[in-house]
């Protein structure tokens, strides 16, 4: 079962990257705001000591905003792609822990019109003889009014390391018609059709997109 809860959130990943140009009902973003893109890698580490240098509590400090001016329900939902951990989404007075397949999801808050939220996504209470050697790799998404519209990024929880964003898409660079060729998982191949090998492909031009298939 953790393997399609894997699949799934690998796959919302990479069907995050084509709504790079469109808005989401929410984001994830650090304390002062700062949005941290559809589709990012994002390395961050942040933990306190809970009792005698042998417990600790350990949070991935990621924030996350309502891009709107109304109320919106949020889900969130949280895959622990090691397995080693005790993940716990913790919003508006709920707190739901990863199940048996590492995920967690959270469905019980409604954020405030334009609100930045702490959801405290933590491992509580995890024994371990030295915080910085703490790594764990989780995916984070935040669904809005259904499931299409959803950001989703990769955080690389290490303590010992410093906080940083990668954009999880190429540079791009438009033909004179504005066509753009991706991969399916978002990333920028050819500003042609010309050439290119078997597999699924996204084309985008003048604002819209559809799918190919080349056999």
């Amino acid at each position: 079962m953790k393997k399609l809860f894997t699949l799934f959130a690998s796959l919302a990943l990479c069907a995050s990257a084509f709504a790079q140009e469109e808005e989401t009902t929410f984001s994830f973003c650090t304390a002062d705001g700062t949005v941290i893109p559809n589709g990012s890698v994002v390395t961050t580490g942040k933990y306190s000591e809970v009792a005698a240098g042998m417990i600790y509590n350990f949070d991935t400090n990621i924030f996350v905003k309502n891009n709107t001016s109304r109320s919106q329900h949020v889900t969130l939902i949280l895959v622990d792609n090691d397995g080693l951990s005790n993940w716990s989404y913790c919003v508006g007075g709920s707190c739901i822990p990863q199940d048996d397949n590492g995920v967690c999801t959270n469905s019980n808050y409604t954020a405030e019109p334009n609100a930045i939220f702490d959801p405290e996504c933590h491992d509580n209470f995890e024994m371990i003889d030295d915080p910085l050697s703490y790594k764990r790799n989780l995916t984070m998404s935040a669904i809005g009014i259904d499931e299409d519209d959803v950001t989703t990024i990769t955080v690389k929880f290490d303590c010992s390391a410093e906080f940083k964003i990668e954009s999880g898409i190429n540079d791009v660079k438009a033909s004179a018609n504005g066509l753009k060729v991706y991969n399916i998982c978002g990333q920028y191949i050819s500003a042609s059709t010309e050439g290119l090998g078997k597999g699924m492909y996204v084309i985008k031009q003048n604002g819209t997109s559809h799918k190919v298939v080349i056999r």
